[in-house]
């Protein structure tokens, strides 16, 4: 909103937050943190060709990764509502599968594309591949 100081040259008036949202009911502040969710997203997922050596024994487990960062948007940070909003949507999956820990996945909208077929077998929980965890659900 712009205003007119003293010489009559316009300014522009900052305004640091938003202090009105706190009193919109909560059913519309939680469609407001719905709305701003991320839609769909395509996850990449590859095997990592690195192993786990103890002592000479090979245990051969290779992790995976999915290429982006592990949390699905930056609402989980914003506040205890927006998180609770967005946790409705993701949960922390794959843990004992990737590199980098749990993901944030959205079981609905979010879909997993895998590098190869060795990938796709690891997540599934094929026992030939040693050191397989328990299966995902995917």
């Amino acid at each position: 909103m712009a205003h007119s100081n003293a010489q009559g040259a316009p300014s522009v008036l900052a305004i640091s937050e938003f202090t009105l949202f706190p009193k919109l009911p909560k059913e519309l502040r939680d469609e407001i943190w719905d709305i701003a969710l991320p839609g769909p997203r395509i996850l990449r997922v590859r095997r990592d060709a690195s192993y786990i050596f103890h002592r000479r024994f090979l245990w051969g487990r290779s992790l995976c990764s999915i290429a982006t960062a592990p949390i699905a948007t930056a609402l989980l940070h914003v506040s205890r509502e927006a998180r609770a909003v967005a946790l409705r949507r993701y949960e922390p999956s794959f843990g004992g599968l990737l590199v980098t820990g749990p993901f944030y996945f959205d079981y609905e909208r979010d879909s997993l594309m895998f590098t190869d077929d060795s990938t796709i077998e690891w997540f599934r929980g094929t026992p030939s591949l040693g050191g397989t965890p328990r299966p995902a659900a995917i």
